[in-house]
């Protein structure tokens, strides 16, 4: 089985399945991707510790990057704002508990944010989401709403 047991299996494994792959094809699936939230699944229940599991995996991807590609050790920023942003963005949780795990990465947000701007093989939607998580709880909050309201009228 080469997916392992526990929440966010799929990331802990498809980093190792692409590293594998000899081409990659990339389209413009934007606005066709369609997100069901099962019940009993990770992102319908309430935060848990089980959900702070996509850190662990974040660092497992971060050890990978800093061994196969040490050039690109700013990726790692990204994964971690990616985990970050699946967790504020699809997890029910407290203001606290949002608070909190917004917080847990900012300072390295922060650290890594201007030298990850200067970079060509990222992408403007990838930093835009980078530049809000050094911001504030509530301006991401405001941000994700605004976003969410431009995604519903399009």
């Amino acid at each position: 089985n080469p997916f392992p047991d526990g929440f966010y299996e799929d990331s802990a494994s498809a980093y190792l399945f692409i590293d594998q792959c000899d081409r990659i094809a990339i389209g413009d699936y934007e606005n066709n991707y369609k997100y069901l939230r099962r019940d009993g699944s990770i992102t319908a229940s309430k935060l848990s510790k089980n959900h702070y599991h996509i850190f662990e995996v974040s660092e497992q991807i971060e050890k990978y990057i800093n061994i196969n590609m040490s050039n690109k050790s700013y990726y790692a920023t990204l994964v971690y704002a990616n985990a970050v942003l699946q967790l504020l963005n699809r997890i029910s949780m407290s203001k606290e508990e949002y608070k909190q795990i917004f917080m847990m990465y900012r300072a390295k947000f922060r650290k890594d944010t201007l030298s990850i701007l200067r970079k060509h093989d990222i992408t403007f939607k990838s930093k835009i989401y980078l530049i809000v998580l050094c911001t504030t709880p509530q301006f991401f909050q405001i941000f994700s709403n605004a976003v969410e309201r431009k995604k519903k009228n399009v």
